[in-house]
């Protein structure tokens, strides 16, 4: 989905879920999880507007579409997405590597998950 900005009247980002990394998990793949990746333009960076999109495709995804937990992630040099990640309540679950084909380069990928339950 866009992340539509108001006053300026234009797409700035977007957000979307994803397979997630927990469903090949042995602790979390009896669960109904989903990943939510996000994007937003640099122009736009610290004004709160990714937290704000994320929380309310948290509360739907709880709410409406009966998950019960999601995750997310950052490469560990991406300090403004793991901010995004705290302040809406993600909790550290491990550090991984990711390897990019294209780029023929390996990251540290660091991954989070919020349960459903633990909201309540």
């Amino acid at each position: 989905m866009a992340i539509y900005h108001k006053q300026d009247k234009k797409v700035i980002g977007s957000l979307g879920l994803h397979y997630s990394w927990a469903n090949d998990d042995d602790i979390y793949k009896s669960m109904k999880l989903k990943e939510i990746g996000y994007v937003l333009s640099k122009d736009y960076w610290g004004q709160g507007l990714t937290p704000e999109a994320v929380k309310v495709v948290i509360d739907y995804c709880f709410k409406t579409l009966g998950i019960e937990a999601l995750t997310c992630g950052h490469f560990k040099t991406n300090h403004q997405s793991e901010r995004v990640i705290e302040k809406c309540g993600f909790i550290f679950v491990k550090q991984d590597k990711f390897y990019a084909k294209q780029l023929q380069q390996s990251f540290v990928d660091m991954k989070y998950i919020l349960k459903k339950e633990e909201l309540q």
